[in-house]
C-alpha cells in the first residue's frame, strides 16, 4: 500500500472513530451531565418552536375571523383532533342565513392554513343537513364539522345556549363514577 492510501485510510478511520466515540458515549452513558443538557436543549427548542407557531396559527385565525365577521354572521364548527385529524369551519352568512363564503382549517400540525370551501357558497345554512352535503366534495370529518357550525348557527339564532361536549378527561372521570355506583 503507498503512503498516500495509508494517510487516506488513516484520516477515515479517525473521522469514524471520532463519530463511533460519540454515539458509543451517548449509547453508554458517556457524561450524563452533557447528555441531560443537549436533551433540554432540544426539548426547549421544540416548545419554543410550538409556541411561535401556535402563535402564528392563532394570529392567522383571528385574522380570517374578522375578515369573514366584517361580510356577517359567523358560524364556527369544530371536529377536534384527539387521535386524528382536527377540523374548524367558518361560515360567513347575510341575515337570510345565505352563505357569503365558507373555510376551512384541517390538520394535526400547527402549520394548517384556512382553505375555501366553494360548494357551499350561496346555499342557506337552515336547509344544510348530511344529504345536501354529499356532492359537496369534502371529507367525512369536515362534512361533521359543518354539520356543528349548522347547529351552532341555529342555537345562537333561536337564542338557546350551545351544549358544550366534555373533554376526553372528563368523560373518563364520568364512566369511572358511574362505575363506583354501580358496585
Amino acid at each position: 500500500m503507498s503512503n498516500s492510501k495509508k494517510k487516506r485510510n488513516s484520516s477515515e478511520n479517525r473521522r469514524n472513530n471520532k463519530w463511533k466515540r460519540i454515539y458509543f458515549t451517548f449509547k453508554k452513558g458517556g457524561n450524563i451531565a452533557v447528555n441531560i443538557y443537549i436533551f433540554g436543549l432540544f426539548v426547549l427548542s421544540a416548545y419554543l418552536l410550538q409556541v411561535f407557531f401556535g402563535a402564528k396559527q392563532i394570529r392567522h385565525f383571528n385574522e380570517e375571523y374578522g375578515r369573514l365577521k366584517n361580510k356577517g354572521k359567523v358560524a364556527i364548527g369544530k371536529r377536534p383532533g384527539k387521535f386524528h385529524v382536527g377540523t374548524i369551519v367558518m361560515l360567513a352568512t347575510d341575515d337570510n342565513g345565505e352563505i357569503l363564503e365558507a373555510v376551512k382549517m384541517q390538520g394535526i400540525t400547527v402549520l394548517s392554513k384556512f382553505k375555501p370551501i366553494i360548494s357551499l357558497t350561496g346555499q342557506y345554512i337552515q336547509l344544510i343537513n348530511e344529504h345536501s352535503l354529499i356532492d359537496c366534495g369534502e371529507n367525512n370529518l369536515t362534512k361533521k364539522t359543518i354539520l356543528n357550525a349548522r347547529d351552532v348557527y341555529l342555537h345562537v339564532s333561536r337564542g338557546e345556549k350551545i351544549p358544550e361536549t366534555k373533554s376526553p378527561l372528563a368523560l373518563l372521570t364520568s364512566k369511572i363514577k358511574l362505575l363506583k355506583i354501580k358496585n
